[in-house]
């Protein structure tokens, strides 16, 4: 008789699942080193040492894996912590901008990685919760400075949706560029030269 899977509750209550999250995205990260890379969720689970049960009780594919690997990383980056609400105007300002520039060349040691996500079935949804982090940031700092009266009033649909949609297009071009044309430092001094003319002076 074939026993039947634990409740959904348990498996999340699972402490050998955080684990096994960590082992898969490490073992992506090693297929993808690899020349040429082997994305097949049979050798990812063999460099993670998991049992493909293991693989497909977290994730539904490779690509599901990837997507989920990026988004966590990239969005925990491009999120401000909620302690720094409480920042002076030119303190928020600067803040933002310093995670800009650490975040864009943290995305470089995993570009291969980014390149593979943004390629996978998946991708709507890595772009999707890009677009979110980078419009609650924007949307925090526009009601800050709206309410201090430092900016004019702005139309915030397109502001937000101009933000976002153009971080997320100029990282999956980043990803796409060759290897000599992907210096971050270059890139972000590009996207440095697209910030509005009402954006405060510090």
């Amino acid at each position: 008789m074939t026993s039947l899977p634990p409740p959904a509750a348990t498996r999340r209550a699972d402490p050998r699942s955080p684990r096994t999250i960590a082992a898969l995205r490490s073992g992506v990260r090693l297929a993808l080193a690899q020349d040429p890379p082997d994305l097949s969720a049979a050798h990812i689970c063999r460099l993670a040492g998991v049992n493909r049960t293991s693989f497909y009780t977290h994730f539904a594919s490779v690509s599901d894996l990837l997507v989920s690997t990026m988004t966590t990383e990239i969005v925990d980056m491009l999120r401000l912590p909620p302690a720094q609400t409480d920042r002076s105007d030119s303190e928020e300002v600067a803040a933002f901008e310093q995670i800009a520039r650490p975040s864009f060349t943290r995305m470089a040691a995993d570009r291969s990685l980014f390149r593979a996500a943004f390629a996978s079935p998946e991708s709507g949804r890595l772009r999707s919760a890009l677009r979110d982090a980078v419009s609650e940031q924007v949307a925090r700092m526009i009601d800050r400075w709206e309410a201090e009266g430092r900016i004019p009033t702005v139309d915030r649909d397109v502001v937000l949706a101009y933000s976002a949609s153009g971080f997320v297009g100029v990282l999956e071009a980043w990803c796409e560029a060759a290897e000599e044309d992907a210096d971050p430092d270059r890139w972000v001094r590009g996207l440095e030269q697209t910030i509005p003319a009402w954006w405060p002076n510090v």
